[in-house]
């Protein structure tokens, strides 16, 4: 085996030992796209909690459903699951409580013990109570 064979196939094993190690570090691309489809759940259901809260605050009671605060003041549109198109699920729980809930593609990465919104894959709900913020 000549020399320029060997230096060659050597480097290639180093670049696929690192683009695997890197890949493995980082996660595949297929993740990285549910992470951030997490991401923008979170950031959707805040975005909900926000309005029900003011909702509340104007007229101290809660909406019966989401597609009631539709209205350009409170929301302009109702955000939906950004890969499924689906309505997050609303559910009012008591006179100044309600849940919101939607399907995670991943476990939440960030594990803090103070995270609200730290969640598991699959269906999550968060309690909220209209009178805090979160």
């Amino acid at each position: 085996m000549s020399t320029n064979r060997l230096a060659a196939i050597s480097a290639s094993v180093v670049v696929l030992l690192t683009i695997s190690v890197g890949l493995y570090i980082l996660g595949s691309p297929s993740q990285e796209r549910f992470r951030r489809l997490d991401e923008q759940r979170i950031a959707d259901l805040l975005l909900l909690s926000r309005a029900v809260n003011a909702n509340y605050v104007i007229s101290s009671s809660l909406p019966a459903n989401l597609d009631s605060m539709q209205d350009g003041t409170r929301l302009s549109r109702i955000p939906r699951d950004p890969e499924t198109s689906s309505m997050y699920e609303y559910e009012q729980v008591a006179a100044d409580a309600y849940r919101l809930c939607a399907v995670f593609s991943t476990e939440s990465n960030e594990a803090r013990l103070d995270d609200f919104w730290e969640h598991s894959e699959g269906r999550q709900c968060f309690s909220f109570n209209a009178q805090s913020t979160y």
